[in-house]
């Protein structure tokens, strides 16, 4: 199959995907399945797939690998931490001439099994392509995206093939007193969206000294809705008990809450923040956390990706996890 068919199937892809929005029973199943998988967090995982499935940007991102002479088989273990969030692996497999073979997680096979099906009938050659199993058995390379612990298991059964193995990232913010009120609200988005569950959620604020941070609290009551889900819920209550317990400072924005902590990485209804007098204070830390970061919201620093504000969730086709180039390695090293 050449890539332009390829590039075809995956253009009638994005448009068929509109239509699921509406499919209130794929809907239902998926969040049964997985119930951080809400309609809004499935219309918005759809939206930034569709955003790549134009023939322009397909063309234009693929133009620049060349596919190498072999077709291989390869393997990929998929997360399931927000919906469909293991398609461009799929979409970079197809490109680069191979075959997948997918190992879905279970956290989401409702919508990842609709997706490839769909593939099956734009183009039933594609059933020869992609294939779900439960095993990964002689595949002749590798692409897994898991927890550091998974990371281990990777690399006992997959270590010696070629291999791309992704860990727990995260992405933090930037706020200094002439930030307004509408990147605020923008910021929010990239906080808030998907439950805080991907890693291009903001997951840590870095806030000049001297701003109010009740004005950031404020503008924040907009995404009071995300409290509704009860798994969210539940989990921004066990947080405050244990600080009120434990009489750990926090500020309560009512349904999330602030701590001081340098760490990136915070705990689901929790948002890190970390002062600051210079920006040279925030880069001196993002160094040293550099290998933790996917992106940064709403401040451009020389060296480290960057999203404007309200902008995370919708990287393009070409702004890869982990800032490890997937058809490169497809294309020229496997």
């Amino acid at each position: 199959m050449d890539r332009n068919r390829v590039i075809n199937s995956l253009v009638d892809l994005g448009g068929r995907m509109e239509g699921w929005k509406k499919d209130e029973k794929l809907l239902e199943e998926a969040h049964q399945e997985n119930p951080w998988f809400t309609q809004e967090s499935i219309e918005l995982a759809i939206a930034g797939i569709q955003n790549w499935l134009n023939k322009e940007s397909l063309d234009r991102f693929s133009e620049v690998y060349q596919a190498g002479s072999k077709k291989l088989d390869i393997g990929i273990v998929m997360a399931g931490n927000i919906p469909l969030v293991g398609f461009h692996d799929l979409l970079c497999v197809l490109l680069s001439g191979h075959n997948a073979i997918v190992k879905l997680s279970s956290k989401d096979q409702v919508l990842m099994k609709a997706l490839i099906t769909q593939l099956y009938r734009l183009d039933p050659d594609l059933e020869n392509r992609v294939g779900i199993k439960d095993r990964l058995n002689g595949i002749d390379a590798f692409i897994g995206t898991g927890s550091d612990n998974t990371n281990r298991y990777f690399d006992f059964y997959f270590g010696k093939l070629p291999h791309v193995f992704r860990r727990n990232r995260t992405s933090v913010g930037v706020i200094d007193n002439s930030t307004t009120k509408e990147e605020m609200l923008e910021l929010g988005k990239d906080v808030f969206s998907f439950f805080g569950l991907g890693c291009r959620n903001v997951s840590k604020l870095f806030i000049e000294d001297g701003f109010e941070i009740e004005a950031l609290i404020e503008v924040f009551q907009a995404f009071s809705g995300t409290a509704e889900n009860h798994k969210y819920h539940q989990n921004y209550t066990y947080r405050k008990a244990i600080y009120l317990t434990a009489q750990q400072p926090f500020l309560d924005g009512g349904f999330f809450l602030l701590k001081e902590q340098e760490s990136p990485f915070s705990m689901i209804g929790e948002i890190n923040i970390q002062r600051f007098n210079d920006l040279n204070e925030v880069i001196e830390t993002l160094r040293k956390q550099k290998n933790d970061i996917q992106t940064i919201s709403g401040q451009e620093f020389a060296g480290f990706p960057y999203s404007k504000y309200g902008s995370t969730q919708f990287p393009e086709v070409d702004d890869f996890a982990d800032g490890v180039d997937t058809m490169a390695f497809l294309c020229n090293e496997v």
